[in-house]
């Protein structure tokens, strides 16, 4: 807003220009104006003979209607819901609504104004995993559980267990998925590893994977189950026992085909599915912990040292601190992990070999080191689960 008004004393008796009002808060006091200016009044017309008005009052004639005028203006002009802010220190009050960004307070920017979820996808998937693993422990990950599936029952934290509880009678159980979204490697051998104690009732559990595209959205199209069970499948577990599972999934089923140990066609990433106290009956109690959980990528190959280590001697390899062996994995056409050499350079030090049947179960390990055979014998009754184990050293 420019200010004018006449000079006592000026021959022209025009009006000129002797303040300018950029901001709101700024305001033009006639009682402090120059000397040269204080006797004049304030012009109410500009050159053209027109009457300066705010609001429908004069200018110069009811300074406090003015006042107020310009006051509710400002106000009002201002975004419902936003508190205007002129004296610079609390800053501009976003309110968090499409357009308007998130959220600000004096003290920062509020808390859930900005989640992954608001994030672009792509920018998520960068996030998601930076690592081979995915591990779980004595902690409370109930944030990274979704499509929970509880028929009364629930899955919470136990310090006490030190582990998740899994509570409830049901015949559908307690199921849960983990946002783990894994990558899927069709050369790559995934394992699971998981601790489970049963506390009290009957009921079995599952371990699987849900194949996602690359949205993260689900997909089943094989002939498996709505998930493909890699790592338990049906699993009774007794009363006051515990059990270590421990499970593998590698490459791709076709459309036609529901091997629960392979992906989905074309899957992109995977989650895993948990259920405990499946096909539960019976009164009282009905809990197990789920104690911890490891998810590891297996490498396709993996090569310790250089090429050439074959040419180093043992002695300056010792000195030297350097690792002269590697890993070589073997697979079948499957994909499926057929043989393990440890090597240094081209010297054979152990061979392990693993057995299958025509199931693709494995039936026996062999380990070949220092001269000595170690075979360890994997028995399974009629339906195929294992019973036990022996060993013999040849």
């Amino acid at each position: 807003m420019r200010i004018y008004r006449t000079k006592v004393g000026a021959a022209d008796a025009t009006q000129h220009l002797i303040a300018t009002l950029t901001t709101p808060n700024l305001t033009y006091d006639d009682s402090i104006a120059d000397a040269a200016i204080l006797a004049a009044a304030v012009p109410t017309v500009n050159t053209t003979g027109t009457t300066l008005t705010l609001g429908g009052n004069p200018v110069g004639t009811n300074d406090a209607a003015n006042k107020g005028y310009v006051d509710s203006t400002v106000s009002s002009s201002v975004s419902a819901g936003v508190a205007p802010k002129f004296d610079g220190t609390t800053g501009h009050g976003h309110t968090g609504v499409n357009g308007d960004g998130p959220q600000i307070t004096q003290t920062g920017i509020a808390p859930g104004a900005i989640t992954l979820g608001k994030l672009a996808p792509e920018l998520e998937k960068r996030f998601d995993h930076i690592t081979d693993s995915f591990v779980l422990g004595n902690n409370d990950w109930s944030a990274l559980g979704y499509g929970q599936v509880l028929a009364g029952g629930s899955i919470a934290y136990s310090a006490s267990d030190r582990g998740m509880l899994f509570s409830g009678i049901s015949a559908g159980g307690q199921w849960t998925k983990l946002r783990v979204r894994m990558p899927v490697d069709p050369e790559s051998t995934y394992v699971v590893r998981a601790k489970f104690t049963k506390k009290s009732g009957n009921g079995v559990i599952y371990i699987g994977a849900e194949s996602l595209d690359g949205s993260y959205v689900g997909i089943a199209t094989d002939q498996a189950n709505s998930y493909n069970y890699f790592g338990a499948s049906g699993y009774p577990l007794t009363a006051g026992t515990s059990k270590v599972f421990e499970g593998t999934i590698s490459g791709y089923n076709t459309t036609s085909t529901g091997d629960p140990s392979k992906f989905d066609p074309e899957a992109k990433y995977f989650d895993l599915v948990l259920i405990a106290n499946y096909g539960s009956t019976g009164t009282g109690a009905c809990e197990t912990v789920l104690e911890w959980l490891e998810l590891t990528r297996l490498p396709n190959y993996a090569m310790i040292g250089k090429p050439s280590n074959q040419s180093v001697s043992t002695i300056k390899g010792v000195i030297a601190e350097v690792d002269t062996r590697s890993i070589v994995v073997t697979r079948d056409a499957t994909g499926k992990v057929q043989k393990v050499e440890e090597k240094d350079g081209s010297i054979i030090v152990s061979t392990t070999t693993v057995a299958r049947n025509t199931l693709g179960q494995i039936t026996s390990i062999t380990e070949v080191l220092g001269g000595n055979t170690i075979t360890t014998t994997i028995n399974r009754n009629l339906s195929g689960k294992i019973t036990s184990t022996t060993k013999t050293v040849s």
